[in-house]
């Protein structure tokens, strides 16, 4: 199916993508976290230091400089790889957590309901569980989540669009659970 976001601007860049089904390389990536950064707290980064060798397009640099994503290593992002589902679980706390201002709060003793979730990494574990406990993060119909497997454009969308933030009275994020419909 294809995926409406009620926040389109995010991939109003990607104009050269023509099946969102496809898995999303990091590069792409990074620049939906950015823009969706960008457009929920009205900064825009504009300086930021060149950290990477490996990329062309800006995105990865300022996903960095924003705390958003880490590099593969210390010079690397590596543009053209994928995105894993615990990966993401880390962008989208780590974006949830940094437009309010905040580091994400992890569980000391990550735990999740997901059957398989003794197959998540280590270091994604509390990522995963606080997304699950949150509603964030949804597996699949039979109770998984399948750590290891690649986000599409359309995954990638769905879950940025719920972690992006509407204002409420005290200026804190808001679920947006009605943000994606299915056509």
């Amino acid at each position: 199916s294809i995926v409406k976001c009620d926040k389109a601007y995010m991939l109003q860049n990607m104009a050269k993508v023509t099946d969102f089904t496809k898995p999303i390389p990091r590069g792409d990536m990074a620049e939906l976290v950015v823009r969706a950064y960008e457009n929920v707290t009205d900064f825009y980064i504009d300086e930021y230091d060149e950290h990477f060798s490996d990329v062309t397009s800006d995105y990865p640099q300022m996903a960095y400089a924003l705390g958003l994503m880490n590099g593969t290593d210390d010079n690397t992002f590596s543009p053209d790889n994928f995105t894993t589902r615990e990966a993401m679980a880390k962008i989208l706390l780590t974006l949830f957590a940094r437009v309010n201002n905040e580091s994400p709060m992890l569980p000391n003793n990550p735990t999740s309901h997901f059957k398989d979730f003794d197959t998540v990494s280590e270091w994604a574990k509390p990522y995963v569980s606080e997304g699950d406990n949150m509603g964030l993060l949804n597996g699949y119909e039979d109770i998984t989540f399948r750590p290891q497997d690649l986000v599409s454009y359309e995954q990638a969308c769905v879950f940025i669009t719920r972690a992006v933030k509407l204002r409420d009275a005290g200026g804190k994020t808001q679920w947006l659970s009605h943000a994606c419909s299915h056509t």
